[in-house]
């Protein structure tokens, strides 16, 4: 007997135990790919793919910002922090604090009324009268994501 596995695959009895796991692997990475958001961001004048769940936090300098990753690595965005907080406002996993930043809520290691500290061991000194409704985005983030 055949088992029929997505994009044609197919595995004919004695079954291999490392072959099915090195396709359900394949299989699940592609899911995972799927399942990322993304946003296009101009980054020295080219439009970039950059995947929501890579970017930590964004920080204004002047006329422009400069948005964290990850993976440690940083750029210059030439975009007013209310455009990027327009273009980040649909997806629940980011939040802007103040005027100078916009956090991904998943990086959020722990939360204070009067600061937050993120993953990376950067703290965030929280404006006056935001610690409450960040408390709230920051509760219903992760009892939604779970």
């Amino acid at each position: 007997m055949d088992i029929y596995m997505p994009d044609k695959q197919y595995m004919v009895k004695p079954i291999e135990e490392e072959k099915v796991f090195s396709v359900l692997n394949c299989l699940l990475k592609d899911t995972e790919e799927e399942q990322k958001k993304y946003t296009l961001l101009r980054i020295d004048g080219r439009l970039v793919k950059v995947a929501l769940n890579d970017i930590v936090y964004c920080e204004a300098h002047g006329k422009t910002q400069c948005m964290y990753f990850s993976d440690g690595t940083q750029c210059i965005l030439r975009m007013t922090m209310t455009e990027i907080s327009e273009q980040l406002s649909p997806y629940q996993e980011f939040v802007r604090i103040g005027a100078a930043f916009i956090v991904n809520l998943g990086y959020i290691g722990s939360l204070n009324a009067k600061e937050m500290c993120l993953d990376n061991g950067m703290k965030i000194y929280l404006p006056r009268g935001t610690y409450k409704g960040l408390r709230e985005q920051y509760f219903n983030y992760y009892c939604q994501a779970k």
